[in-house]
This record gives C-alpha cells, sequence and structure tokens, in this order.
C-alpha cells in the first residue's frame, strides 16, 4: 500500500474541515416547474462556478435560494421560465472573503444576488457588482445584471 506524504494529509484534512462548515442551502420553491432535487443539482454546479466565491464557502453566513414563475424579459428571452434567486450572505467581519475592493467598494455585510436558469442559454445573472465580482463576471457599473454561461445547468429543463 502507498502511503502520501504527510503534507498532503494536511492539505487534504484542511480541504475537508473547510467543506464542513460551508452553510446549508434553505430552498422555497413557489413554482412547479421546477423539482427540489434538480434545483439542489444546479447550485452545488453554481457553488463551483463562481469564483473567487467557491474559495470563501466557510466564510458564508446562509445561502437561500427561491424559485418562482420568471417574469423578466431578458432572463425570458434565454428560455427560463422559472427564477432559481440565489441570495449569498457574506458576513459583517469575513475572516476569508475580502472586505472590499477597490473596483467596487465594500464587500463585507452584502447580500450577493444571483438568478440561475436552463433553457436555450443556461447560465446565472449576477445583480450587483459584489454579486458579479466574488463570481467572475463582468462587473457593470450602471448596475445593469451581468450574464455568465453555465452550461452545466442546461438540464433544468421546463418541460
Amino acid at each position: 500500500m502507498q502511503q502520501l506524504p504527510i503534507a498532503v494529509c494536511f492539505l487534504l484534512i484542511g480541504l475537508v474541515k473547510a467543506w464542513a462548515q460551508v452553510p446549508g442551502v434553505n430552498i422555497t420553491i413557489n413554482d412547479d416547474a421546477l423539482k427540489q432535487e434538480d434545483v439542489g443539482r444546479a447550485i452545488e454546479i453554481f457553488k463551483r462556478a463562481c469564483t473567487p466565491l467557491n474559495r470563501y464557502w466557510a466564510d458564508i453566513q446562509t445561502i437561500d435560494v427561491e424559485v418562482s414563475r420568471e417574469f423578466a424579459d431578458f432572463r425570458l428571452e434565454k428560455g427560463w421560465k422559472a427564477n432559481v434567486h440565489v441570495m449569498v450572505r457574506v458576513p459583517d467581519n469575513p475572516r476569508l472573503v475580502p472586505r472590499s475592493d477597490r473596483r467596487i467598494g465594500a464587500i463585507a455585510g452584502h447580500v450577493l444576488h444571483y438568478s440561475l436558469g436552463g433553457g436555450r442559454n443556461p447560465g446565472m445573472f449576477g445583480s450587483k457588482r459584489v454579486s458579479q465580482m466574488l463570481c467572475g463576471m463582468p462587473i457593470n457599473g450602471r448596475g445593469d445584471d451581468t450574464f455568465k454561461s453555465i452550461p452545466d445547468v442546461g438540464f433544468l429543463r421546463y418541460d
């Protein structure tokens, strides 16, 4: 049996501890277009695709998800019929998440907002500059939502 170097073992232990501290996800479904297990799967994909935030999950206080019928024209144009709205709360005194950024200002204490959807153009929209920055999206200085393609959420179908 081959043994792992001690440094690798400590690294793996650290990763397991960080993932153990990831907050639970509270999901509220207000529309029957999507199933609970599909929403959960989409959130796991979002958590991996949202870089650099995916390095800071141990710092996040809460993740709340609300699923409702889509109404916004710019998301309907992507073929979305349901909106998976993700709200991620950054603590007031984060240990890992930067407290501020020169491009956007304060980060600490913000609630980040994202909308996920499948349809013809699967991906997510970030609705605040801080949300956009923490998911590696273009930062819109005018406050408009920006889009990030996430093909892996294409399974969200609305048949």
